[in-house]
């Protein structure tokens, strides 16, 4: 995984900043990773579950992909 090489690399820079929203890089607790995947889940479908406010996924003509836009 990317979060190994990157444990791995730590020591070859001055100063390394990792965000991980998912907790496991500083964890390396793959449960921890996989409660957090769910629940972005969860919180998604409810959003686009209310169609008259939400829609998505989206893709920009940059490429970006936006999991929910909410309509105006």
């Amino acid at each position: 995984m990317v979060a190994n090489l990157l444990h791995l690399l730590e020591s070859e820079f001055a100063s390394l900043e990792v965000i991980d929203e998912g907790e496991y890089f500083e964890s390396g607790d793959a449960s921890v990773l996989e409660n957090h995947r769910k629940r972005f889940f969860e919180t998604l479908d409810e959003y686009l579950a209310q169609e008259d406010k939400y829609y998505g996924p989206v893709r920009l003509e940059s490429g970006r992909i936006i999991d929910a836009m909410e309509k105006e």
